[in-house]
């Protein structure tokens, strides 16, 4: 049975939606009926529950008043930072992994030391970077109890090589950063000194702040930099999060609690994806997370955002509707729901605007794709929908996940697939140049950021999807992505009044089949090479090889095979050395060069080798001696495209009658082979 306080808050509420309004003054119970809905029965009702309204209605003007709490005093948890203090345990489904983001910051000119004093100004300024987090609550240092070091690496007058592979280093050291959240600062910092400026590389743990106050704490970094000054701050982040706190006790939440609850039952699943089927299992990476991205022009981004505003509708819903569009064009359910992490600063001050903190609640965002609409009409249908969920935020998405999972399980209160709006770049001293974020019990996340302040041709808008190994097949979530990215290319082009057609990229399975029919088994490597060369390439006994290296060696050999090696009718080129790093190298090179290759097994027998040899007629032999001449004796050359159709290798089997027998592989074959194997077993550049 209900109390009387619950039965005084649900009649209060009836009354409101009927054009009756309650309130209280000296004590004494005040209505106003502008409908005429106020009968009998109702005041009844509301004399009966008397004491008990005037208790709510004395209550919600307390919660209006702000009471200043002292920077020592513990504050609770909010719900989204209990949920990713959660995430970060094993027992978690698809936990494992703490919620992080970071980035590199391009500050141009400004020295390291200004860029260190203007970071550690605003540790002192805000709270929550000086944040102890348990479950208990959030404990707060004073500024002097906080030691860090900002450690300066340079990188002026490096190679092309040297920087990028002291980047990856510096990369993969911050992207794996495990916070102890009672052991503050959950954060870490470096600068790098570059010819291109100077750049503040942050890791922080997003259970302190979300990523818009990590975007407000870079704008303001760059107005201390520019000699500007801050408004001092009279709210606290500990403030807010008391008074938050006392709405709970509320008519909103209340009311809210009720919008949600009554959607329990019809609200709809996550999109089902295909599999990367590696995420369930407890596999080494599976709770790593990479990053795809790209940028839209501002010429583009500027048509998009004109073409919706004449549409009637905002940019921002836009880009979420070509993204429902997107998840739905894969997924096996053409209904269901979004997570849409969404910034919820209460209007409660003037300071809310400026403090830095987790202000993130989710919205659960039903989407329904089954009826063909036009793309227009599909804006509008989501705008409608996002709206009503917005009026309702103070029972927030985790307590609607909570209490899914309390009436349908846990699978059904799953939503994995996330939409993080369109944030703004702010066109101060310092812009973003690089980023990665995890969080846990998230697939994909959607990431957009409108950098029209920074007034750079190619970027109006960055997107970015942050992925977790093995969640979904890589090659289909590839695919995703640069669908989505070449549909909001040409979205600006495109007739709005029709249903939406997908710009599906060329990588989808019935491409593929097309595309590597052109390519030689060198091809990728090359390219690959090129772009990442300070990637680790190969292990062996004797250490590690990087593209880069891999390259440059591959391209000697091949050089020196073009100039010594005399023509004949044979391309054929044995390869006599021992598995290792050298023989990758001298495969690659001899392919370059234009020939076939034919590996021998070092192990067989010599009489069987020289049977093989000598059979196959090769044109040269290549042993360690003759790869190591060739090494450092070969020089570039302009090296002739191979044809895809030609001969790659050869390889001797048995045969049927126990002698040698050698079969051709064209780079067509071998490539669908490997594509073959690729997307069966969805493998991807990060699996060894």
């Amino acid at each position: 049975m209900k109390d009387n306080c619950i039965l005084a808050k649900e009649l209060i509420l009836d009354l409101k939606k009927s054009g009756v309004e309650l309130w209280t003054e000296e004590g004494k119970l005040k209505y106003r009926d502008r409908s005429g809905n106020f009968d009998l029965a109702r005041k009844e009702k509301v004399k009966e529950l008397k004491e008990n309204i005037l208790k709510v209605l004395e209550n919600e003007k307390k919660m209006n008043q702000i009471v200043h709490r002292t920077i020592t005093e513990p504050v609770p948890l909010t719900k989204v930072q209990a949920a990713y203090l959660l995430g970060k345990s094993d027992a978690v489904f698809f936990g494992g992994v703490g919620c992080q983001g970071y980035m590199e910051v391009n500050f141009g000119s400004y020295s390291p030391e200004k860029i260190k004093t203007a970071w550690r100004k605003l540790v002192e300024r805000h709270a929550m970077l000086r944040a102890k987090v348990k479950q208990e609550g959030i404990e707060f240092l004073e500024p002097a109890s906080i030691s860090f070091e900002t450690e300066t690496v340079d990188l002026r007058g490096k190679s092309k090589e040297e920087r990028e592979q002291a980047l990856e280093t510096i990369r993969n050291s911050f992207r794996d950063v495990e916070y102890d959240t009672q052991t503050p600062p959950l954060f870490k910092t470096l600068i790098t000194q570059t010819e291109e400026g100077n750049y503040f590389h942050l890791s922080i743990d997003l259970i302190v702040t979300d990523f818009a106050s990590v975007q407000l704490a870079i704008g303001e970094m760059g107005t201390i930099l520019s000699g500007g000054k801050l408004k001092e701050l009279e709210l606290t982040f500990a403030d807010y999060v008391l008074h938050e706190c006392k709405t709970k006790e509320g008519l909103k939440w209340f009311a809210d609690k009720e919008y949600w609850m009554n959607r329990i039952d019809s609200l709809p699943q996550a999109p089902v994806l295909p599999s990367g089927g590696r995420a369930e299992a407890k596999m080494e990476g599976n709770n790593k997370f990479r990053r795809l991205q790209k940028h839209l022009s501002l010429e583009n981004w500027n048509q998009l955002k004109s073409k919706a505003a004449k549409a009637g509708v905002t940019a921002s819903t836009v880009v979420l509707a070509v993204y429902a569009e997107t998840i739905a064009r894969w997924s096996e359910n053409k209904k269901f729901t979004l997570n849409l992490p969404i910034q919820n600063r209460m209007d409660i001050h003037e300071d809310v605007q400026y403090l830095v903190g987790d202000f993130t609640t989710v919205n659960l965002l039903e989407v329904d794709v089954t009826k063909k609409r036009s793309f227009t009409e599909r804006v509008k249908s989501i705008a409608v929908q996002l709206h009503k969920d917005l009026e309702h935020t103070s029972f927030t998405g985790i307590e609607v996940l909570r209490e899914l999972s309390n009436v349908h399980g846990r699978e059904k209160a799953f939503m994995p697939i996330v939409f993080t709006g369109v944030l703004k770049a702010e066109g101060k001293a310092g812009s973003i140049e690089y980023g990665l974020s995890q969080t846990p019990q998230v697939f994909i996340d959607c990431q957009v950021v409108d950098e029209s302040e920074l007034n750079r041709e190619d970027r109006g808008l960055m997107i970015s999807w942050d992925i977790r190994n093995g969640a979904i097949k890589d090659v289909i979530v590839n695919e995703m992505f640069d669908t989505f990215y070449n549909t909001l290319e040409g979205l600006h082009q495109k007739q709005w009044n029709m249903p939406l057609e997908l710009e599906v990229s060329v990588n989808s399975h019935d491409a593929i089949e097309k595309k590597i029919t052109h390519r030689c088994l060198q091809d990728d490597f090359i390219e690959y090479a090129k772009k990442n060369p300070s990637k680790t390439a190969l292990y062996d006994g004797q250490g590690t090889m990087s593209f880069g290296q891999l390259l440059e060696g591959a391209e000697n050999i091949a050089a020196y095979v073009q100039e010594n090696v005399q023509e004949t009718d044979s391309k054929l080129i044995s390869i006599e050395i021992p598995k290792s790093a050298k023989q990758i190298m001298a495969a690659l090179g001899v392919l370059m060069a234009g020939y076939t290759y034919l590996p021998i097994d070092m192990k067989q027998p010599k009489v069987r080798q020289e049977k093989i040899i000598a059979q196959a007629l090769v044109a040269e032999r290549m042993d360690e001696a003759y790869c190591d001449l060739a090494l450092e004796k070969g020089t570039k050359l302009e090296l002739q495209p191979a044809e895809y159709n030609k001969e790659a290798y050869v390889i001797f089997t048995s045969g049927s009658t126990g002698d040698p027998k050698g079969v051709v592989m064209s780079h067509e074959a071998a490539i669908n082979t490997i594509e073959t194997m690729r997307r069966e077993f969805d493998i991807t550049e990060e699996d060894r």
